[in-house]
């Protein structure tokens, strides 16, 4: 590629992937500059908002006269152009090295480095950074899903989560004072983001398993059942809902959640 240009409207994303130098996600409403000047791809950013997954390999970014390599083996980035051409690094997960000319810049998950047109360079922590259910995360299915992040400033924080990622139909908001949050889902994929004052942190994207094994019917959870002497043998009924195609089952009981005994 040379000076492909890739632009995304309203509702919209796109998703590339180099040959050894990590992968990009570009979200709605940006316009990016592919380039390739020696062995190092390059990235000229317009405006909007890119995500990054390095690799071993340097990845070039361009904003303006500004030329930012970048590198961090394993390092995911959200990286976002203003209006006023001020560039935004947000490191969401490793350690990122960032090399302007002379100047050399470390940040580590949670930091925002702010590029101001002309190379100005200021670090301050991420209001807010998700951590759990973590980005492209399988769960497996349980009766209330677990959400926590880290917290650097005060402030109301605005919980959010959807079944796609624009958030243009939101399944559950929730005002929450704290740094976890627990919601039932079914199986299903899952987009989650969290908002504070006039931020919003990067969107988590995961996935709940659907239910494996039969789901069991009878006796319903919790229940106790009473015998009319020590010496009655009464018999109970366990019933769970047919699996296609399956002849053959284990039934096992034990004393202790377990199953120890």
């Amino acid at each position: 590629f040379d000076s492909d240009a890739i632009f995304t409207d309203a509702s919209s994303t796109a998703r590339v992937r180099f040959a050894d130098s990590g992968e990009l996600n570009i979200t709605e409403n940006s316009l990016i500059i592919l380039e390739e000047k020696g062995k190092i791809p390059q990235l000229r950013i317009e405006k909007g908002d890119v995500d990054i997954s390095l690799t071993d390999k340097p990845l070039e970014v361009i904003s303006g006269k500004d030329k930012i390599e970048l590198s961090g083996k394993g390092t995911k980035l959200a990286i976002s152009k203003n209006e006023k051409s001020d560039l935004s690094l947000n490191v969401v997960e490793g350690k990122l090295n960032a090399k302007m000319g002379e100047k050399k810049l470390s940040l580590k998950a949670g930091e925002i480095g702010k590029i101001k047109e002309g190379g100005d360079v200021s670090v301050k922590l991420a209001p807010l950074l998700p951590l759990k259910p973590s980005h492209r995360s399988a769960l497996l299915p349980q009766k209330l899903t677990s959400f926590s992040w880290a917290r650097n400033e005060p402030g109301e924080i605005i919980f959010e989560i959807s079944q796609d990622e624009f958030f243009s139909l939101i399944l559950h908001t929730a005002s929450v004072d704290k740094e976890n949050y627990t919601f039932s889902l079914e199986s299903g994929t899952y987009y989650w983001r969290l908002k504070i004052k006039e931020f919003v942190s990067k969107t988590m994207v995961f996935r709940i398993l659907p239910e494996i094994g039969p789901k069991l019917i009878a006796p319903a959870f919790g229940t106790q059942f009473e015998t009319l002497s020590e010496t009655c043998n009464e018999q109970q009924t366990v019933m769970w809902e047919n699996i296609k195609d399956t002849s053959k089952y284990q039934l096992q009981i034990a004393t202790d959640p377990e199953f120890k005994s």
